[in-house]
């Protein structure tokens, strides 16, 4: 987290130069990183929402920076939707301490309700549905910012999770609440992406679409894995927006050729090699334990295929290098997400959260279910759907539809489209 901090601090003082308000800017910068920080080492349960709710707030006035009126409305209602998150987590900890629950020992046992009100938090911070309508509103905000909130703020589910898993393991019924929110929000958020006219759009609505897949990893009882998607996600998406406006569009080149269509089936095949030999090195993974790997090796095979069969659109804008970077950077980010799933998840308790019963049925739905929401936003079902509502935002973020406005590095845009097609 401070690491993050610093980079985008650093990237700030040169990206602001010159810029009006800069004092409050660095203030309310350092508040959001050393409030995050708080949220995520204090052990009192007072401090820790605490810093959650002061580094919303600040994120929130960074919004208005530039001090326009888009910027100032598009502040106040990022910080109206963030308190209502804020008045969930605050009445979950009034509650744990009315029951002699201070801190982060003893959290066993509190019921449903505690659990339930922490969802809700997580819920409206992670942009997820039914409240994701507040993230598309920071793209008013400076890409800094945008990088931090991506990366560190909008993690509030997969943090709470973390932070508060023994809480959340006692209560199976809000687990499948969440894995059913964060499916519908992953392939909502995918179509959405697809909709979008502008950069920051884009990456806005994959932000909700990937904070959905990390919450359906928490509904599966998989913190370890939830905790490395926010690790791996944060440090992405914060690349893009710092990348985002960073170069000039260059001609383009052809795409790659010549390598035969089977050669997409070596990826995931290797990537079952790998989880087959995990089984038998680290025997005792619950079988809702492979769900990432499955989703890893499907994500890798989607993502070739969009790197070397790219569409009209990102061939128009991309180069040879640009994709072959790209494709490098996807396979061995997957890669190391497979490696480090056996060491990972000794971070966290073994008992698992569901029956072998329950974990190969809540497999096997969410598989299915995944699939066939894939399969709709590819064929476009969804666009009459998710296009008002991202038009919507569109009018409230600027009051009317812009095309794209930064124009991002052919790198750049060619990851936006893979993590399309990938998300």
């Amino acid at each position: 987290m401070l690491l993050m901090g610093w980079l985008v601090a650093a990237y700030s003082a040169r990206n602001l130069r010159g810029q009006r308000r800069q004092g409050r800017y660095a203030v309310l910068l350092a508040t959001a990183i050393s409030a995050l920080w708080l949220m995520v080492v204090a052990e009192p349960l007072v401090l820790m929402a605490l810093g959650w709710t002061v580094s919303g707030l600040a994120i929130a006035g960074l919004v208005a920076h530039s001090n326009t009126a888009a910027a100032r409305s598009a502040s106040r209602r990022v910080a109206g939707r963030l308190l209502v998150g804020d008045v969930a987590l605050w009445t979950a900890v009034a509650l744990l301490l009315s029951a002699g629950v201070s801190g982060r020992a003893g959290l066993e046992g509190v019921g449903w309700v505690v659990p339930a009100l922490l969802a809700v938090a997580g819920v409206v911070r992670s942009a997820l549905l039914p409240a994701w309508r507040w993230l598309p509103l920071t793209a008013e905000a400076p890409s800094p910012v945008s990088a931090l909130l991506h990366a560190g703020v909008v993690n509030g589910m997969g943090l709470l999770a973390i932070l508060l898993w023994p809480v959340f393991a006692a209560a199976p019924g809000v687990l499948l609440v969440l894995v059913a929110v964060g499916g519908v929000t992953a392939v909502a958020g995918t179509a959405a992406m697809r909709v979008r006219p502008d950069v920051k759009g884009k990456l806005a609505s994959s932000t909700s679409a990937q904070m959905g897949y990390m919450t359906l990893q928490v509904g599966l009882g998989l913190p370890a894995f939830a905790m490395l998607h926010l690790v791996g996600h944060g440090f992405y998406k914060a690349w893009l927006f710092l990348r985002a406006g960073g170069a000039s569009r260059r001609p383009a080149v052809p795409a790659l050729a010549g390598i035969p269509a089977w050669a997409l089936l070596a990826l995931p095949a290797a990537t079952a090699l790998v989880v087959a030999l995990g089984a038998v090195t680290w025997p005792g993974w619950p079988v809702v334990d492979l769900v990432p790997l499955v989703v890893a090796a499907a994500a890798a095979t989607f993502a070739l295929a969009a790197l070397l069969w790219p569409d009209r659109r990102t061939a128009a804008h991309s180069t040879a290098r640009g994709r072959a970077w790209a494709s490098i950077v996807v396979l061995a980010g997957l890669f190391g997400y497979v490696l480090l799933l056996g060491v990972w998840t000794r971070i966290f308790p073994e008992e698992g959260v569901w029956s072998a019963t329950a974990a190969i049925a809540l497999t096997l739905t969410v598989l299915l279910s995944g699939a066939a929401g894939m399969y709709a936003v590819a064929r476009g079902w969804l666009r009459p759907l998710v296009r008002p509502v991202v038009i919507d935002s569109a009018h409230r973020v600027r009051g009317r539809v812009q095309p794209v406005v930064a124009q991002p590095s052919p790198d750049t845009e060619v990851a936006v489209e893979v993590a399309a097609r990938t998300v």
